[in-house]
């Protein structure tokens, strides 16, 4: 005795006119609503854009500074710990008042040569902070200076 009847009447077997797994396969090659979005950038703020490099010349990181002016980020290399920090007051844009603050902290590798790191800062506010290889210094902790790369202006929103 079989569990699934050969012959429901319809001239041919149940199954080959049913495929229970049918809407499963409709629902895994259907994209999900959310896939299509823009990502929103504005959103983005002080996070790392995900190119982080450290390979046998030099370790670097790029983050999204957008909403900040050059003299409201601040970047310091304090032994071998890197600290990047953004914050503006209070300002007023198309939503009413905004006040950004942002900190970021990496632990460089040994083989940098902290006497040599360096940033720079975009059109399109991505800071690049660049720490070139070469050997161990030992260091004491001082100020990165920001140096723009072309016109740069911040975003309102």
């Amino acid at each position: 005795m079989a569990l699934m009847p050969h012959n429901l009447g319809y001239g041919s077997r149940w199954l080959d006119r049913y495929d229970p797994f049918e809407r499963l396969d409709r629902m895994m090659t259907t994209t999900p609503y959310w896939f299509s979005v823009p990502h929103a950038r504005h959103l983005d703020i002080g996070n790392s854009i995900g190119n982080i490099s450290n390979d046998a010349n030099h370790f670097a990181v790029d983050i999204d500074c957008a909403h900040f002016r050059p003299e409201e980020i601040k970047v310091n290399v304090d032994g071998n710990k890197l600290s990047i920090e953004g914050h503006h007051e209070e300002r007023n844009d198309q939503h009413g008042t905004i006040q950004r603050t942002f900190k970021r902290s990496y632990v460089l590798p040994e083989d940098c040569i902290m006497d040599h790191v360096a940033s720079y800062l975009s059109s399109d506010g991505k800071l690049t902070i660049d720490a070139p290889k070469k050997g161990a210094v030992g260091g004491s902790s001082r100020a990165i200076p920001i140096q723009p790369r072309g016109p740069y202006a911040v975003k309102d929103n």
